[in-house]
């Protein structure tokens, strides 16, 4: 059995293990295995399961990734792609007033928000900026 596991890409955890399970089904299937598939609600908690042997494989971000890597050595074996590239994308939101034309620099000196420490887009680019 193959142990799956993702992580928070949609608002809740069921919202998450619904979307996934098709593609973890699939891939499964393809391979000639059962599957297990297991949603978490933190990056970090992704790499914390790689790390402790509860997961074989996961679909996680870049610096959870980073994390699961210089804890635990795992190796990423394929990538997403989104139009044909290997890319990742992240906005930036704020509040229809605030004039921020050019990025970070607009931004400095402004109150932000940040999510989860193991965020990639929501903690690791941001606080580098600021």
């Amino acid at each position: 059995m193959l142990r799956f596991g993702v992580g928070p890409l949609l608002p809740t955890i069921n919202d998450t293990k619904a979307a996934y399970d098709p593609f973890f089904k699939w891939l499964a299937g393809e391979i000639g295995v059962k599957y297990e598939l297991t949603a978490v609600d933190s990056w970090g908690g992704i790499a914390v399961a790689l790390g402790a042997e509860q997961l074989d494989l996961a679909w996680m971000g870049p610096f959870g990734y980073v994390l699961a890597n210089k804890r635990s050595g795992v190796e990423a074996i394929a990538t997403v792609k989104y139009d044909d590239k290997p890319i990742y994308r992240a906005i930036v939101v704020g509040k229809p007033d605030i004039e921020v034309k050019t990025w970070p620099d607009d931004a400095k000196g402004r109150s932000i928000s940040f999510t989860e420490v193991s965020s990639t887009s929501g903690w690791l680019v941001p606080t580098f900026w600021f």
